[in-house]
């Protein structure tokens, strides 16, 4: 079954996680979101994300008619499961499975103790999209990791 992950980010090691799990994924590919359409700054407004979703669909379809990849692992700049139902909705294919990984460094959230969520996945909820499709959303916290070890950390989800 092929996988296609969106991986959103925050900081500099976050943003190079999804490339490093590209290395480390057998039959991966890597697509940075925000660049298919760069300015700087980027500014995001209804016309802007349409652009980008209209370009991620497209190269996401590319990839997946190709046979090459099983996994398309995606940086991806929003957190918004609504945009990723939308892209779902025309995906070129049956059987795959969507996965969102809300990267977070604790640091910046108030009030949560840094030692009670011990730099792992803390929260995984399924969310049912337009057309019954499930997208596993996942939440994990980044303190202080470098981008191998969230990598890692991704790579053992997709691979259970």
């Amino acid at each position: 079954m092929k996988t296609i992950s969106f991986i959103t980010y925050h900081d500099y090691n976050e943003e190079l996680a999804a490339a490093q799990l590209a290395r480390m994924l057998p039959g991966s590919v890597y697509v940075d979101a925000s660049w298919l359409c760069y300015s700087e700054p980027m500014h995001y407004s209804e016309l802007t994300t349409f652009i980008i979703m209209d370009n991620l669909t497209h190269m996401i379809n590319n990839f997946i008619l190709s046979g090459h990849y099983d996994h398309i692992i995606v940086n991806f700049p929003f957190d918004r499961p609504a945009l990723i139902a939308q892209l779902a909705n025309h995906v070129q294919l049956q059987d795959y499975q969507l996965m969102l990984f809300a990267l977070s460094n604790t640091t910046a959230l108030e009030g949560v103790d840094n030692m009670e969520l011990m730099n792992s996945e803390y929260e995984c909820h399924y969310v049912k999209l337009d057309g019954g499709k499930l997208l596993r959303s996942s939440q994990i916290d980044t303190t202080n990791m470098s981008s191998f070890r969230i990598a890692k950390i991704i790579e053992g989800i997709i691979l259970r």
